[in-house]
């Protein structure tokens, strides 16, 4: 039974990369403006790039250059899109598990039993942003061992869920699948006392 599932928020995942890609994109407008006459230019940045035409054709060079590198930022913006969109996190009444890849699927899982801690850690901003890492530290010998799962919403919610299962089965629905599984409870008739 799945008891959290989430995926890491867009904040600790897509700002730099998006960010990244808008400033190339100015300054690679304004680089193409200097090259070609037609487009409107931006004042400042299209007049420093035209001065580079005395150089052997160097505004070519600097507008290949930066279409190069935001070429390139899309590219990283696009990984981290599809790496966010296909990895998932979740606690299940027996498992942690980390559900990732596009085209074919990984599955790795941490049993609850093997489980030794639940780290929360938080900077300022994501503070603000409510996201944090999640380190879960398990015994030796596992495929995923000591795992840090980057930009979890709600870090804390999910430590609670998980070190609740760790506890035992004093969580409702495994009293509940406790109880189903032994049936009603029954009162058993004493024996009569002996004389004396």
């Amino acid at each position: 039974m799945v008891l959290r599932e989430t995926r890491a928020t867009r904040w600790a995942l897509l700002p730099v990369p998006t960010l990244l890609v808008a400033v190339l994109a100015f300054v690679t407008y304004a680089a193409a403006a200097a090259v070609w006459s037609g487009l409107p230019p931006f004042p400042a940045l299209t007049g420093a790039f035209a001065a580079l035409r005395g150089f052997f054709s160097a505004h070519v060079f600097v507008f290949d250059l930066l279409a190069l590198l935001l070429g390139l930022s899309l590219l990283w913006l696009l990984v981290r899109y599809v790496r966010w969109g296909s990895t998932v996190y979740g606690v299940t009444d027996h498992r942690v598990v980390v559900q990732s890849g596009f085209f074919s699927r990984g599955f790795d899982e941490i049993p609850i039993p093997q489980i030794r801690g639940v780290d929360v850690y938080q900077s300022f901003g994501a503070r603000l942003l409510r996201y944090g890492t999640v380190r879960i530290s398990s015994e030796a010998g596992r495929s995923v061992g000591n795992e840090e799962w980057h930009g979890i919403p709600r870090p804390f919610e999910f430590q609670r869920t998980l070190e609740t299962e760790m506890e035992g089965p004093s969580s409702p629905h495994l009293a509940e699948l406790l109880q189903r599984a032994m049936g009603p409870a029954r009162v058993v008739p004493s024996a009569p006392a002996p004389p004396h």
